[in-house]
């Protein structure tokens, strides 16, 4: 087996592994979230439409750092919206030079019943929470599954690869022409889990969230 066809498996199979890292996480969308957490994560500058969200009782205050970033850790309130305490790594992340308390990965906290902890980048580009579990149980009361057919689940698993490789997974598994017209596309954005943007085509939150 060549090396190219070994890196397009990879490539494929990313997403698959993406959501078994993640099998306990969901999207939320920001307006779907309590008032004093959508006021803390706007004071923090998180500026995407949705966040992911976990349940734990505890939180590490280490997030890594990117090129160009620094991590940011951040215990808020929810009902109040307040951050009760927050930390910036180093630029980039840890360093020789220099250590602070989101460059130590092994530094963990106890989440406190109405809290939560966000944890990601100071200029607002990704972020993720974690929520005590009274809390979380409220958002995913909100964010309960669609059915869907089995066409419609390798419709929607396929949106989630990269576009170069959408087309040619809707043809190997016969689900007809890969685009905006497509059945189980139209049925997929009917019920709010992919959105159309001209020939362009995108998961929703609510879509991420069956990925």
């Amino acid at each position: 087996m060549s090396l190219r066809s070994d890196l397009e498996r990879l490539i494929r199979a990313t997403p698959r592994i993406a959501r078994v890292i993640q099998a306990r996480q969901i999207y939320v969308e920001l307006v779907s979230l309590p008032d004093g957490l959508q006021k803390a994560l706007k004071a923090l500058g998180y500026r995407k439409r949705d966040i992911g969200a976990q349940a734990g009782t505890s939180f590490t205050w280490g997030v890594a750092g990117g090129s160009g970033k620094r991590g940011l850790v951040a215990l808020i309130d929810v009902d109040s919206g307040r951050v009760l305490d927050s930390k910036l790594g180093s630029w980039g992340g840890p360093s020789g030079f220099g250590k602070s308390r989101v460059d130590d990965l092994n530094s963990k906290q106890t989440l406190q019943e109405g809290q939560a902890a966000f944890s990601g980048y100071d200029d607002g580009s990704y972020g993720s929470l974690t929520l005590h579990p009274g809390y979380f149980g409220l958002l995913q009361d909100k964010n309960k599954p669609t059915e869907l057919s089995p066409d419609e689940k390798k419709a929607l698993e396929f949106l989630g690869y990269t576009s170069s490789y959408r087309k040619q997974e809707f043809e190997r598994e016969g689900l007809g022409v890969y685009g905006p017209r497509n059945p189980l596309v139209l049925s997929l954005i009917e019920k709010g889990l992919v959105e159309a943007k001209g020939a362009g085509l995108r998961l929703t939150t609510k879509g991420r969230n069956l990925q």
